[in-house]
């Protein structure tokens, strides 16, 4: 998230847990993880772009990677 927050190409509303419906920011992010958790490079370096400035692309998917295998997301 901080890496959202500095290198953001646009801001990202979050909503508190409860909210009936996720806002398009809270939509990109999972996306990103996602797309890492299923190891689809090309549409995670899609969300990347869209997300982040170009220096920070590269750590903002390390991240995802590391979140998305640590959510357990596969394509199995």
């Amino acid at each position: 998230m901080a890496i959202l927050a500095i290198e953001g190409r646009r801001p990202l509303l979050m909503m508190p847990a409860d909210a009936r419906r996720m806002t398009a920011g809270e939509q990109a992010v999972m996306g990103l993880v996602a797309a890492a958790g299923q190891q689809e490079n090309d549409r995670l370096a899609a969300h990347a772009r869209w997300l982040v400035r170009s220096l920070a692309q590269r750590d903002l998917i390390a991240q995802a990677l590391l979140l998305g295998q640590g959510m357990g997301i596969s394509q199995t």
